[in-house]
């Protein structure tokens, strides 16, 4: 281990407790100090866990054995093979716990609403927003349910053995080095931890608020404006993943969309005013920015500035987007890909596994806390998700009356908001009483001056999206995978799915919320008139499976076609990275070039396909307007001219493009949220309907910018309302375009052509636990929020978190890469091992030769279990 490692180590443990001491933390909140530095049983006694190697052993639990052999390589993954299934998924649990112990506590302490318990009062809002989602309810209900005698009962009763084997073995050695800094000692692992892993997932991949703003948008904004700015269609092209002519069955009925209103807001309860009702959604935006961790850089940034070990495990558990296709080759052979954007992180937020038992040998990448693999490949059939991304999630405002408090008013009766008292444990302070209030329709997330706002979430309600993965792991055919699929039904996922057998196609099942009437992109009245009446019946939720195209594909675009007859949602991504694997992909099929040098081109593709759109309006405004152009914009216009749209590291061209299209985004919406009194309370630069940090790559107002400058450059929206200006696509693109020359001169010097994308554009692989000495990066890297191989922001630490391919006619051969490493010890030569590959865009072969005889099970004759 390098000496520099130490000290970044030994920096970062002093920092944590000198930033402590200056914020006046209470000392209690930390471990005693002399605890945490001493020699024998402190921080500088840590020895990671075990290397790279394989051992085999006989495990004896209950009297009953199992013969295991486990190999650890140095390609991200722990191998294990055993005789006996229950054997495997202790195994998973023992090995899970001991490379990746305080990242699994974690997620599972922050989702039950208990940080603050080992944290202390910074995080409390961060407890009181999981409590009021009822996470600990939702995760006793769903143990509670469980079949004892079912596979995935048997698959989880033996990884929380597992789990808790390791722990009982603990030493102040094998201790986790962010433990003994806070002083804490896990408790036994349980059931309901793992569910509560699953609700942070379900709840990072649906939940949404974009009702709330919209819902300002509708009381501030004339009806053209609505009309204008928020279609409720794309405006702009779109090839969404289930398009009618691959499927038309699923939009063979009536559904309810045509009950629908989506551009008026719903009625107010009695005696409310709009004003007051836009204070009363305010307050429910600052329940989400000042709770939910989705919505802040930070849950403990108040504790510990900048060494926030909360802030990065959350937000990478926040799909910001990804990818995936399956696609047929001339011969039949069926490839997969895929690749989910979530935060790349040290320890990665995945940790790979080969699990080997009777009747299974899959391989793939799974989330710590939780038994199985997620996505990957067993010998018969592969899978792969991205976002869905519909609409799970509802808001009410109830009708409430002084006259009857602690009441509403419900499907013609006064009813009683139903309270569940909870009482959070505060390190330094004690237990703290916390009130959740719940309706008919849902949970009280803001109460202001009477008017009174309910959630309603699927996720609110138990299901098993666990049993979904496991059933995938050892699923052998299409009916079996189904079968598992059947079990998914919150943060509904685009599946997509390859076989031995040349099947391919792509499946988002799960609950999907039917209302009858009003307008559900806004908050409904909560009287009963507007509640779900049922979800999507499954025959008519979008699939397609052997598409004539002879591929298909998802990257978080719109789901359906204009005419599919029930309301999924509304906002999606912009539907560029799908534009462009759309076109590979087309162009690959003619050219019957279906290969794995085709597939990886695809993934690591860095082409913009915004570019397309906007970039030749641009040029051509340019040229036209020379003589208006200072020497220094001429250049920058010269090398947007020779430019591919690429997004390499040595684009300058590629910097101009990306400030440039911010700025012009920026200069034709924000004058009319000014002028419509749209405030950062209302969610102005929160939301991508308010110019949001993703407005660029997520929502409609990209799409609406790309449709009015190719099709509609005279339109009224172009104007500036606040100085009255008269403007059209071209006087608003020369105003962005000299911002952006202006502003990058003053950050990269007069030369654009040393603007390299590579000298603003990063990537970075955070501390999982926000301890900045122990990130790696930051490194020049191509891509953007809209390219295939995304890396969102400038410095990005969200983007392909793990890439797979294989060709299921021969999977043996499947290929895949995620970066960090199987530890989070710093100290382990396997916490940073994987990220050479992924940064350089190489993979390993999940399977590779050379490993003991039972890794190959169920893919080569011969090969058997041990014992």
């Amino acid at each position: 281990m390098s000496i520099l490692l130490y000290i970044k180590l030994g920096l970062a443990v002093i920092c944590l407790l000198l930033v402590a001491i200056l914020l006046s933390v209470p000392i209690s909140i930390l471990a005693p100090l002399g605890q945490v530095l001493n020699p024998g049983t402190g921080v500088w006694n840590s020895v990671p866990p075990p290397g790279v190697g394989c051992h085999s052993s006989v495990l004896t639990i209950n009297d009953s054995s199992a013969a295991i052999v486990v190999c650890v390589t140095p390609d991200g993954f722990i191998r294990i093979a055993s005789n006996e299934t229950w054997a495997v998924f202790y195994e998973e649990g023992y090995l899970t716990a001991e490379y990746r112990l305080a990242q699994m506590y974690f997620m599972a302490m922050m989702t039950m609403g208990n940080l603050s318990s080992v944290v202390g009062p910074s995080v409390l809002p961060s407890d009181e927003f999981f409590r009021t989602l009822l996470t600990p309810q939702v995760t006793q209900e769903i143990v509670d349910s469980l079949n004892k005698s079912s596979f995935t009962y048997e698959a989880l009763y033996y990884y929380t053995l597992g789990v808790n084997a390791y722990i009982e073995s603990l030493t102040s050695q094998r201790m986790p080095i962010i433990f003994k800094v806070l002083g804490f000692r896990p408790l036994p692992w349980t059931m309901e931890d793992t569910f509560a892993i699953q609700q942070l997932l379900t709840w990072s991949l649906s939940g949404s608020a974009d009702q709330l703003p919209f819902t300002v948008a509708l009381l501030k904004m004339p009806k053209q404006v609505i009309y204008a700015f928020y279609p409720a269609y794309p405006s702009s092209i779109q090839y969404p993943v289930y398009p009618e002519e691959w499927n038309l069955g699923i939009y063979n009925t009536t559904g309810n969309i045509k009950g629908l209103s989506f551009y008026s807001p719903n009625p107010l309860p009695p005696g409310i005013t709009k004003q007051e009702f836009i204070e009363a959604i305010d307050k429910a935006i600052a329940f989400y920015e000042e709770s939910d961790t989705a919505f802040r850089d930070s849950i403990a940034s108040k504790l510990l500035p900048g060494i926030n070990p909360f802030e990065h495990f959350v937000i990478g558990l926040s799909d910001e987007g990804s990818n995936n296709w399956v696609a047929l080759s001339p011969s039949g052979q069926a490839f997969l890909a895929n690749d989910p954007h979530l935060t790349t992180t040290v320890p990665s937020i995945w940790i790979g596994f080969q699990l080997v038992g009777p009747g299974m040998n899959v391989i793939g990448v799974d989330f710590p806390g939780v038994p199985g693999v997620i996505l990957g490949h067993n010998p018969f059939i592969a899978w792969g998700a991205t976002d869905a991304e519909p609409q799970v999630v509802y808001y009410y405002v109830e009708v409430t009356s002084p006259n009857h408090p602690g009441e509403y008013y419900y499907d013609g009766s006064w009813m009683p908001f139903e309270v569940v008292q909870e009482k959070i444990y505060v390190k330094g302070v004690g237990y703290v009483p916390y009130n959740v209030y719940l309706a008919r329709n849902g949970v009280v997330i803001a109460n202001y001056s009477g008017v009174v706002i309910v959630m309603n979430w699927t996720g609110m309600y138990p299901t098993d999206e666990g049993a979904t993965f496991l059933y995938f792991d050892i699923a052998q055919n299409l009916t079996e995978f189904l079968e598992g699929l059947s079990y998914f039904k919150v943060g509904i996922q685009n599946f997509a799915y390859a076989d031995r057998y040349g099947n391919i196609g792509i499946f988002a099942w799960g609950l999907y919320p039917v209302v009858n009437g009003g307008n559900p992109r806004a908050v409904m009245l909560g009287n009963g008139s507007y509640d779900w009446v049922g979800f999507i019946p499954t025959q008519y939720q979008p699939y397609v499976l052997n598409p004539p195209s002879r591929f298909a594909l998802s990257a978080n675009e719109i789901l359906v076609s204009p005419n599919y007859p029930y309301y999924v949602g509304w906002i999606f991504e912009s539907g560029f990275r799908a534009d462009e694997i759309y076109t590979l992909l087309s162009k690959f099929e003619e050219e019957s070039n279906i290969t794995y040098a085709s597939m990886e081109a695809i993934q690591l593709n860095v082409h913009d396909y915004s570019t397309n759109l906007f970039l030749p309006p641009l040029l051509n405004a340019l040229s036209t307007h020379l003589d208006r152009l200072t020497p220094i914009e001429v250049q920058a216009y010269e090398l947007l001219k020779d430019w591919n749209g690429d997004f390499t590291p040595n684009s300058a061209a590629a910097t101009i493009y990306y400030f440039w299209l911010w700025n012009y985004l920026n200069d034709t919406f924000m004058p009319w949220f000014q002028y419509y009194n749209i405030t950062p309370a209302d969610g102005l630069g929160e939301f991508s309907i308010f110019l949001g940090p993703d407005a660029i790559f997520h929502g409609p107002l990209i799409l609406d910018l790309a449709n009015w400058t190719n099709n509609y450059p005279d339109i009224v929206w172009f104007n500036d309302p606040i100085t009255g200006q008269s403007r059209n696509a071209t006087i608003v693109m020369l105003l962005a375009f000299n911002q952006t020359i202006s502003e990058l001169m003053s950050k990269l010097g007069p030369t654009p052509s040393t603007w390299y994308w590579g000298r603003v554009h990063y990537r970075e692989l955070t501390s999982f636990f926000g301890v900045n000495q122990l990130s790696v990066g930051p490194f020049p890297a191509p891509g953007d929020c809209n390219t295939i191989n995304a890396a969102y922001g400038l410095i990005s630490n969200e983007g392909p978190s793990w890439r797979q391919i294989v060709n299921m006619a021969t999977p043996l051969g499947g290929i895949g890469v995620y970066p960090g490493g199987i530890s989070e010890n710093p100290l382990s030569p396997l916490y940073n091992d994987t990220t050479a590959y992924w940064l350089n865009g190489q993979y390993y072969t999940l399977i590779p030769p050379g490993l003991p005889q039972y890794f190959y099970y169920l893919y080569l004759p011969n090969a058997t279990l041990p014992g």
